[in-house]
């Protein structure tokens, strides 16, 4: 199964970068290539709707919330992205220095074909978004 992974330090305490990018419904508050998302809440089962600056949406459901280890996990129902079984994490680290570190994931099915380019493009997008972060808490 295809993995794609980012992983940024980012010079702020964990706590207050999770208060950022803990609310499943609120990324379209940080990552720069969302327009806005539509969401049913924050709880396992929630779905959110992600509208792209490309047109593109992409359909996801909250599997699994846990603010105390900073992370969440979401499974992705629909997007014009040629995959199946996509499940991604994100989760925020705290490296006991005052900083922190955001590792987005993801493990999904795609054509060998299409593997490398759908592995780049998962992984440029949530590189966008990792780097917004750091912008937004290190300027």
């Amino acid at each position: 199964m295809p993995h794609a992974e980012v992983s940024l330090p980012i010079k702020a305490p964990a706590d207050q970068v999770w208060r950022a990018v803990g609310s499943f419904s609120g990324i379209d508050e940080w990552h720069p290539l969302l327009t806005r998302v539509d969401s049913e809440g924050e709880q396992p089962g929630a779905h959110r709707t992600a509208h792209m600056r490309s047109g593109n949406r992409q359909v996801e459901c909250l599997l699994e919330c846990r603010p105390e280890e900073r992370r969440y996990r979401y499974e992705v129902n629909a997007t014009p992205l040629p995959v199946k079984n996509y499940v991604a994490e994100i989760k925020v680290d705290d490296n006991g220095d005052g900083s922190s570190r955001v590792t987005w994931c993801a493990d999904f099915d795609t054509p060998g074909s299409r593997l490398e380019h759908v592995t780049r493009t998962v992984e440029d997008f949530y590189r966008a978004g990792l780097r917004q972060l750091k912008e937004r808490f290190e300027s």
